[in-house]
Parts: structure tokens; sequence; C-alpha cells
């Protein structure tokens, strides 16, 4: 009788002992699962930033060369490919302030003053922080152009 009981007792412990070690397998499986599911949502985010950032770069490069074209053409003296260049870049990017600088910029240097002194008003009206100093001359030259000369000649 007492082998059978000892026998009994060894049993439940040992039973006991191994349900204590499939309840830490389950909970290490279950850390596993939740690591795992973490190192995903961390790879997605991390790749949606990095098409972000990719995309933001081509904007950058996009707009660096559309400067450089336009000032290659002012240069050149070559202001009616301007005004279509930088009217065609305003219509994608209608918030950017350089097309309309160099619109700006091309119809002066045509002698249209009007036009503008329009597109200044554009400009102004997208992005106010990037018109600042030394703008204010530009607008007054531009008036005085279209009043004419002054009695100095001038």
């Amino acid at each position: 009788r007492q082998w059978f009981f000892k026998q009994a007792r060894t049993r439940d412990i040992m039973s006991y002992e191994a349900l204590l070690e499939l309840r830490q397998i389950k909970w290490l499986l279950a850390a596993l699962v939740f690591l795992f599911l973490l190192l995903i949502v961390v790879l997605v985010l991390g790749m949606r930033a990095l098409g972000r950032a990719q995309r933001n770069s081509s904007v950058i490069f996009e707009k660096n060369n559309f400067i450089g074209e336009m000032q290659r053409l002012e240069a050149s003296g070559k202001y009616d490919e301007m005004i279509e260049k930088a009217g065609a870049r305003s219509l994608p990017y209608p918030n950017e302030p350089e097309p309309y600088w160099y619109l700006s910029n091309a119809y002066y240097r045509k002698g249209e003053y009007g036009v503008a002194l329009d597109k200044i008003a554009q400009l102004k009206a997208g992005d106010p922080i990037w018109f600042r100093e030394g703008s204010d001359e530009y607008v007054e030259e531009i008036q005085g152009l279209m009043k004419g000369p002054t009695r100095d000649g001038v």
C-alpha cells in the first residue's frame, strides 16, 4: 500500500511539474509571437518611412533640376521657353513658389510688366514668407517701368 501511495504522489508531483513546464512554454511561445508581430510592425513602418524619404528626395532632385534649367534658360535669354516650362511646373505644384518667381522674371524680361506683377501676386498669395527682402524693390521697379519715364528721364 505504501508503495502505491508513494507512486501516486510521485506521479502527481511529476504531472504538476510537467504542467508548470507547459505553462512556461506557453508564455515563452506567446512572448515569441508578440516579438515576431512587433518586428513585422517595425519593418512595415520602416518601409513606409523609407518610401516617403525616397519620394521626398526625388521631389527635391526634380526641384533642383527645374531651378538649374530656369537659370540656364534665363542666362541664354530663352524667356518664352522659361514661361512654358515654369507654367507647366506650376500646374502639378501650385504651392511651390519657384515657378511663379521664374514666370514673373521671364515676363519682366520680355517687358510684359502687368503679367509679371500678376505672377508676383500669385507668389505672395501662395507663400508670403518666401517672397521677402528685396522683393518690394522688385515690385516697385516693375510698377515704375509700367508708368514710364519720370521727369528726370529715369
